[in-house]
């Protein structure tokens, strides 16, 4: 799979950035190398014009980076086959720390108001009114 990607030749006598290009992707799914999709999306800003004389998207997210993905020829994977055994251990020794923390009550110095124990309710001025606590052993 190749991805048309053209890097701009930019030597000493070149400090001008109209040669860079730009692209990005986020919350795509299924896609062994977003890198080679944000690739894709900088090179179709830079080649296509639109006809309404609009600047194209420089960054995609979710299904249209995807059909970006598809149509650069990107490969396309199951979401398990991203995750590496490392990482699904380490993830599930992280979640079994939070599964099994503690949340303690704390009050808002800025505010008379208290939350309740074992409440999530944000506190007046944006602070949330609980901690977690856990002890780790070593």
């Amino acid at each position: 799979m190749e991805i048309p990607f053209q890097a701009a030749d930019t030597g000493p006598e070149d400090d001008s950035m109209e040669h860079m290009l730009f692209g990005s992707v986020g919350a795509v799914r299924g896609v062994a190398h977003p890198s080679r999709v944000a690739a894709a999306v900088a090179t179709m800003a830079a080649a296509e014009e639109d006809s309404a004389g609009r600047i194209l998207p420089l960054l995609l997210v979710g299904e249209g980076a995807r059909d970006v993905a598809v149509k650069a020829g990107c490969s396309i994977v199951r979401n398990r086959e991203l995750v590496t055994d490392a990482s699904q251990a380490r993830f599930e020794r992280h979640k079994q720390l939070v599964d099994n923390a503690t949340l303690i009550p704390q009050s808002n110095p800025t505010s008379s108001h208290t939350p309740r124990p074992g409440s999530k309710r944000q506190a007046p001025g944006g602070l949330v009114g609980g901690a977690l606590q856990k002890e780790y052993a070593t």
